[in-house]
């Protein structure tokens, strides 16, 4: 399934799209189930989402994209995954809830939850919360590793530039 607007390409194994009530208050609605795949298609590389169950949002509020139970996020330099991933077209933002574990290059980010901010479809900052742990090979089987309580990162180019640790770092 691909929108008009050709921003989204949908897989899975099975999919149910509601349209939107006439009287414009209620929004359109996809649910995907088994295999489900989101590419998403906003500038920068593509954007491709994974997970056994996904829902597509439109509401007053804006879209929205849901994936449950095992989500996996590819684009760029930017792997992640976690137990779930909510993506605000609105804001330009996704959120990776339960154990998420972000890549970027070699380097590997982990918290209890991870907050990326994209702009014209490219990363550019990175928000981790609680428990932020950072590690990047250094050398020959050397790794620099980091931990503290947040960590704020800054994008450059698709790669990660600057990495800011708050509290026990």
């Amino acid at each position: 399934l691909r929108d008009t607007a050709t921003t989204y390409r949908l897989e899975a194994d099975t999919l149910r799209f509601d349209r939107a009530d006439e009287d414009g208050l209620g929004g359109s609605n996809v649910a995907m189930n088994g295999r489900a795949v989101a590419h998403l298609y906003e500038g920068g590389d593509p954007l491709r989402v994974s997970a056994p169950m996904m829902d597509i949002e439109d509401n007053i509020d804006g879209r929205f994209l849901r994936a449950h139970s095992g989500a996996a996020l590819h684009f760029g330099e930017v792997t992640a995954a976690a137990q779930d991933l909510i993506w605000s077209e609105e804001a330009g933002r996704l959120d990776l809830d339960g154990s998420p574990v972000l890549w970027n290059g070699t380097d590997q980010l982990t918290g209890d939850s991870v907050r990326l901010f994209l702009s014209a479809g490219n990363p550019e900052r990175l928000e981790v919360r609680r428990h932020a742990f950072v590690v990047s090979p250094a050398g020959r089987g050397f790794y620099n590793q980091m931990a503290g309580r947040n960590l704020d990162g800054i994008f450059r180019d698709g790669r990660l530039e600057n990495l800011v640790m708050l509290g026990n770092g």
